[in-house]
């Protein structure tokens, strides 16, 4: 698990739905059980999320959210069972879903805390050969404020 840093925009479409376009730059990192040698992956990309918000509190406001992406990986450290085949920089499209909360702070100012999980469409993003497409997961601290 690497740090995420995450930017976006939100605009409302109903009282319950809002549209989020973002980008963010993050990574990933482990090791493999086969040769006990280390990969790291860093990455950078944007998506597009609906939002649907089915309580609007006075001091909280959760939410479910999933969209589509895009993100650009490059393979910093790979491991000794890396195929010679595989791409060590590319573009390939993800998942993001997930779930969170704003908690009213102060007058248009919120905390957020959502947690992530974000398939990916490609088996390539670690650097180990596997059956499935790569996914990683992400938790998000942060404030949000809106421009009313």
């Amino acid at each position: 698990t690497r740090f995420m840093g995450r930017a976006f925009v939100r605009r409302g479409l109903l009282d319950f739905l809002q549209i989020e376009a973002g980008g963010f730059a993050s990574g990933i990192a482990g090791s493999s059980a086969v040769t006990e040698t280390n990969y790291k992956t860093d990455f950078f990309g944007g998506d597009l999320r609906l939002l649907l918000m089915p309580y609007i509190g006075q001091s909280i406001v959760p939410y479910v959210y999933g969209g589509g992406g895009m993100l650009h990986y490059s393979i910093v450290e790979y491991t000794l069972e890396t195929p010679t085949e595989f791409k060590r920089k590319d573009w390939v499209g993800y998942i993001p879903l997930g779930a969170g909360v704003l908690i009213n702070w102060q007058q248009n100012t919120y905390f957020e805390l959502s947690a992530g999980y974000n398939q990916s469409l490609s088996k390539e993003l670690s650097g180990i050969k596997s059956a499935t497409n790569d996914r990683f997961v992400n938790f998000l601290f942060g404030v949000t404020v809106s421009f009313e």
